[in-house]
């Protein structure tokens, strides 16, 4: 089953092994329909993902995914985080716009002193 853009269940992935980007085309009914025979089945998540033929690294992310949605606190504290790394960054850009006014205010007072 091909999707194109803009279907909801299409993905860009990075692969953080070789730093490329790929397509990730698995609809999120196949994600989840994984995680749960992976979850239910006996058997290693390896041979699980081997079956469906899926990388089993991908199998265990969306588990991962799959237990963190599920649990309202995991999704507050990534908020949470997501919130303290957007102040941060804005914390850094008003040091650096600062320190640009400063060195421009020294500037132009030399500069009147002339």
């Amino acid at each position: 089953m091909a999707l194109e853009r803009g279907h909801p269940d299409y993905r860009i992935v990075k692969i953080h092994t070789r730093g490329a980007l790929v397509e990730d085309l698995s609809p999120a009914e196949f994600r989840a329909d994984a995680v749960a025979l992976a979850c239910s089945s006996d058997r290693p998540l390896a041979r699980v993902a081997r079956d469906l033929g899926v990388n089993h690294e991908t199998l265990r992310q969306w588990g991962k995914s799959a237990e963190r949605a599920e649990d309202p606190a995991a999704v507050a504290e990534d908020a949470k985080d997501a919130e303290i790394a957007r102040l941060r960054r804005q914390v850094r850009e008003l040091e650096t716009e600062r320190e640009i006014l400063r060195k421009a205010a020294k500037y132009f007072a030399r500069e009147t002193d002339r």
